[in-house]
């Protein structure tokens, strides 16, 4: 089951709460006295209840592995086979390192296309 996505009121009207602007999509709580989705009126969006929580197996995880945050060539290594690798807040010439090395290894990264990346890296580095 795909998972809901809760937001708040008006996300596809203003741009100030979320047209256009994933990261404004953030869940605010309907306080209003006449507020169509705190009195859960059909044909508007849902708020989170009791209920939509993912099962526990299953719960954080990224492809049905466990995600771990990489910042160094130690953490890449140290992964085990049931983790996922999130490359971390690194500067361009490292990430490009841990992507060559994750390939190497045959770790799957969660947060960038390593082939798509490596060819546009290395179109960048021949000009």
């Amino acid at each position: 089951m795909k998972k809901k996505i809760f937001v708040r009121k008006d996300t596809w009207k203003f741009s100030r709460f979320g047209k256009g602007r994933k990261k404004k999509r953030t869940w605010r709580r309907p306080r209003g006295m006449h507020g169509k989705i705190r009195l859960k009126i059909r044909g508007h969006p849902s708020q989170p209840s009791v209920g939509y929580k993912n099962v526990a197996n299953v719960r954080g995880k990224i492809q049905g592995l466990n995600p771990k945050t990489i910042y160094n060539e130690q953490e890449l290594t140290n992964l085990g086979k049931n983790d996922i690798a999130i490359i971390g807040n690194v500067g361009l010439k490292k990430k490009i390192l841990l992507v060559e090395k994750a390939k190497s290894l045959g770790i799957k990264i969660a947060n960038l296309n390593a082939d798509e990346f490596l060819t546009k890296f290395k179109i960048k580095g021949k000009k």
